[in-house]
């Protein structure tokens, strides 16, 4: 048995897929030539011009390949093409096309066109595809690291980050005691009394010793 050829396997399409992109092919012919003489000038012209001839072969040679082995290695070579190349590029000349104001929505009927004909045939996918192979490569490469070597970076990198200079709130002042004075007429009454009380002492001393001075 004959090993099969995986670069002419082409994406099997319903008969209501195929009425769908040629509805599409049908869209974009209307669109090129009622714009023809106003955008054929434009920057983004030359990229639909190339979308519109490029997906008219495609959907020829996917109808020729049930019968002809060349028209299938052709539509399959093309749509690699597509998938590398071409889509990549469309897709970033029609949402130039929606950022202006004046012709955003001839860029939103182009993309969608685009991204009907790309999931259709499978381009979609293999960018999904490709997109989760990159991300399992970067989660192998990041697993095989040394610890070791992750710790050290992360340790070097926090010794230069800048961990701030701690600033001291200043206490509130304690409150300072009151000082209370005695009322002026309590320290003078207290002062007159002391000095009745000396010249009554004195007073009566005296007398004591008069008396005793005769004998």
């Amino acid at each position: 048995m004959a090993p099969r050829d995986d670069s002419a396997v082409l994406p099997r399409l319903k008969p209501t897929h195929i009425a769908d992109l040629k509805t599409l092919s049908d869209l974009l012919h209307l669109v090129f030539h009622r714009n023809k003489n106003q955008h054929r000038l434009s920057f983004w012209w030359r990229g639909f011009s190339t979308f519109r001839r490029e997906y008219q072969h495609l959907l020829a040679e996917y109808e020729a390949s049930k019968s002809s082995k060349t028209a299938k290695k052709r539509a399959r070579a093309r749509l690699d093409t597509w998938t590398q190349f071409r889509v990549p590029q469309w897709y970033l000349s029609f949402t130039h096309l929606i950022s202006s104001n004046q012709f955003s929505a001839i860029g939103l009927v182009l993309l969608a066109i685009l991204a009907s004909v790309s999931s259709l045939f499978g381009i979609t996918a293999a960018f999904e595809k490709e997109g989760e192979k990159q991300m399992q490569e970067m989660l192998h490469e990041f697993a095989q690291k040394d610890a070791k070597e992750l710790f050290a970076a992360t340790a070097a990198g926090n010794k230069d980050e800048d961990m701030g200079e701690v600033i001291k709130r200043p206490r509130d002042p304690e409150p300072e005691p009151e000082l209370t004075e005695p009322p002026a007429k309590k320290k003078a009454v207290t002062s007159k009394k002391v000095v009745e009380a000396k010249k009554k002492k004195k007073k009566s001393k005296n007398a004591i010793d008069d008396l005793f001075a005769g004998l």
